[in-house]
């Protein structure tokens, strides 16, 4: 008998069906860890895709549509091994990314909207004449900066809960400890960021300049940045993995 509330996986209902979720789950992260190892490996040697601006986000909507169903193997995964932190930060992570796709909607609509026409471009105003104070940017930015703090606690526990199944699934733990390493150093990068912007405008200002001008500095900011991609699209496949594993059980 499986446990875990197998019965509430989606179409038929049984643990046939939520194994195939499990398997579309990890041919997709699979996919993606190829498509960002190749984009990595072109950063390294220099080399460029010239694509349109639409092109971008086209692959943007798609990437997030399919993290949506990434994520849901692993709502999967937790009803199997009966892990509520697990389940409960993938699907914290699925409506951070559905949010993440509405901003981007709203972003795009808010990039056409014809009210930015009625706004005055000299000291006499033209078009209509009658002066529109764009306050959606700011009030954007600070929604975006919200999500993003939520989102990376919400991958902090996902990461967690992976290491708290290391005994039900296979690979968990590894994929969970890679995860928590990249969510730590970036988040303190981030932080230190964030600290010098607000308290050290100046130093941070003189770092910048020392990077566009020391090409050691630069070597070295550059492949700390390739490390700890190179560790997340590793946490990738691991995760991947896990989900490879517990679907042939």
């Amino acid at each position: 008998m499986v446990g875990g509330g197998v019965n509430s996986f989606p179409g038929r209902g049984d643990y046939s069906s939520g194994r195939n979720w499990m398997k579309i789950a990890r041919i997709i992260g699979f996919v993606f860890f190829g498509i960002y190892s190749v984009l990595f490996l072109m950063g390294i040697f220099g080399a460029s895709i010239d694509v349109g601006n639409w092109i971008s986000i086209v692959f943007i909507f798609v990437s997030l549509l399919s993290f949506l169903v990434y994520y849901y193997g692993f709502v999967v995964l937790a009803k199997k091994v009966d892990s509520h932190l697990l389940k409960v930060s993938a699907i914290i992570l699925m409506v951070a990314i559905s949010i993440f796709l509405v901003l981007i909607i709203i972003a795009i609509i808010s990039s056409f909207s014809p009210l930015s026409t009625l706004a005055p471009t000299g000291s006499g105003g033209s078009g209509l004449g009658v002066p529109v104070e764009d306050n959606s940017s700011p009030i954007l930015g600070y929604v975006f900066l919200a999500f993003f703090v939520f989102l990376i606690i919400t991958r902090y526990l996902f990461v967690i809960s992976l290491i708290r199944i290391r005994n039900s699934a296979r690979f968990a733990m590894i994929a969970g400890i890679i995860g928590l390493i990249v969510m730590i150093i970036s988040t303190l990068a981030i932080l230190w960021i964030v600290y010098m912007y607000f308290f050290d405008k100046m130093g941070l200002a003189l770092f910048v300049i020392s990077l566009l001008f020391d090409r050691t500095k630069q070597l070295i900011f550059l492949w700390s940045i390739y490390i700890i991609y190179a560790l997340g699209l590793t946490g990738l496949f691991f995760e991947s993995l896990t989900l490879l594993k517990a679907s042939r059980k």
